[in-house]
Formats: structure tokens, C-alpha cells, sequence
């Protein structure tokens, strides 16, 4: 009813409310059992408040949320495993415009959830009765999180030096890191739409727009182009 082939996802207000949001969290909480999710979200406007309603329905069953802010999708994926989390939140619509936003489930291994898990939550967010728990849980500091995301990819990257990297960051969550990270790498980095301005992400730039990055790499004769989503 609410989940598609890659979590929860529309428009904001319309397919995806504040509702929701705050029911799958709480279903999640009660799920880990006072253990631990991880929270991240890309650039939207609507982000803030859905990873706010999110928390809170987790904090009410008394587990306790690391919130990574503005991040990408795969460090959700990468700093859950790492701790041991229970569940992992990535609120992105992906390619999708502004006005789209969505809720990505990952179990503790980082990938995403069966059918019958999908089905337990939808149940709750219909039921409309949440786990409130007299011992809240708490929020975690990230600072220590977002610092392991970057220094796996420092790991796992290489040594670029020589190469020139053009980058489509699409206004969303890579904009806060790809240009660094290539650059600690060795790469020069040519990057554009890396504003971290949720109103203009995936707007006549990223993923769906593939001859932004191309004329990129034409222009300034790079080795490689990537062009990010949200």
C-alpha cells in the first residue's frame, strides 16, 4: 500500500506525510527493541521535518537514533553495518524533483527489507496506535559516524592523483562530500551544482541529466564524470 520497489516514496503532503513517517519510525523503535537506527537525508526542503517526525517515533519506543544529517544514501548503509544498528533511514527521493521525497528502509545488514517486513509497517501506519514508552531513547552524536563514512572511502578509493574528475553533485547530499573526498584522493575535481540547495536538486542537473557531467568532461578534457541523484 505505501512501499514500492524502493521504499516509501511521493510528493510531499500528498503520498508521503508527516504521518507516515513518524509511524514508520515508531514501528522501527519498537522493532529494534531499545536498540539503535541510523538516520540520514538528502537536500529537500521537506527533509528536515520528516527526519524530525521520524525521530520521534523511534525516541517514544525508547531506542535511540544516530542522525547523520545531510548525507548520502550508501553512508546509511555503510555506518549501520560498522555500529551494528538495528535499521538505517535514508529520507531521499533519489532523481526525483524538490517536491518528491522519500523513505529508504535498510535492516541491519544494510540492505533493504522483505515483503513481510514492508507489510508489518504498513499494518502500523494504519492502526494509528504507536509504542510510547515511558524511557525515551536518545539522539546519538554524529560527528564520529560521518567521520568513519568518509575515512571507508578514503580506504576503499585509491590513489587518483593525475586523474581529473568532473562532478554533477545535483544540488543533493553528495554536494557535501564527493568534491572533497576525490580531492583528498589526489584528483583535480571540477564541480558544479554542489549548492546543497534543496529547492534546486535534480533541477536540469544529476542523474536524469547525463549531458551536464558529458559537456563537463568535454570541456575541461577530464578522465571520468559522475552525475549524482539526490
Amino acid at each position: 500500500k505505501y512501499f514500492g520497489t524502493d521504499g516509501i516514496r511521493g510528493v510531499f503532503g500528498e503520498e508521503l506525510t508527516l504521518d507516515i513517517a513518524y509511524y514508520v519510525g515508531n514501528y522501527l523503535g519498537y522493532s529494534a527493541d531499545h536498540g539503535v537506527i541510523v538516520l540520514g537525508r538528502d537536500t529537500r526542503v521537506s527533509g528536515g521535518d520528516l527526519l524530525q517526525k521520524v525521530i520521534s517515533g523511534i525516541l517514544d519506543t525508547g531506542s535511540s537514533v544516530i542522525d547523520l544529517g545531510v548525507t548520502t544514501t550508501a553512508s546509511v548503509a555503510i555506518v549501520l553495518e560498522k555500529v551494528k544498528a538495528n535499521y538505517g533511514v535514508m529520507i531521499t527521493a533519489s532523481h526525483n524533483p524538490p517536491e518528491y521525497n522519500g523513505l529508504k528502509v535498510f535492516n541491519s545488514k544494510g540492505v533493504k527489507l522483505t515483503d513481510i517486513e514492508e507489510i508489518e509497517i504498513e499494518k502500523h501506519i494504519d492502526k494509528k496506535s504507536p509504542f510510547i514508552y515511558e524511557n525515551k531513547g536518545k539522539v546519538i552524536n554524529a560527528s564520529e559516524y560521518t567521520n568513519m563514512y568518509k575515512n571507508f572511502l578514503m580506504q576503499v578509493g585509491g590513489n587518483l592523483s593525475g586523474l581529473t574528475v568532473a562532478l554533477d553533485c545535483s544540488n543533493g547530499s553528495a554536494s557535501k562530500y564527493a568534491k572533497e573526498i576525490f580531492t583528498a584522493l589526489g584528483a583535480e575535481c571540477i564541480c558544479v551544482n554542489d549548492s546543497l540547495d534543496g529547492a534546486l536538486i535534480n533541477n536540469n542537473c544529476g542523474a536524469l541529466h547525463p549531458n551536464v557531467c558529458q559537456n563537463l568532461v568535454l570541456e575541461h578534457k577530464a578522465d571520468i564524470g559522475f552525475s549524482y541523484d539526490g
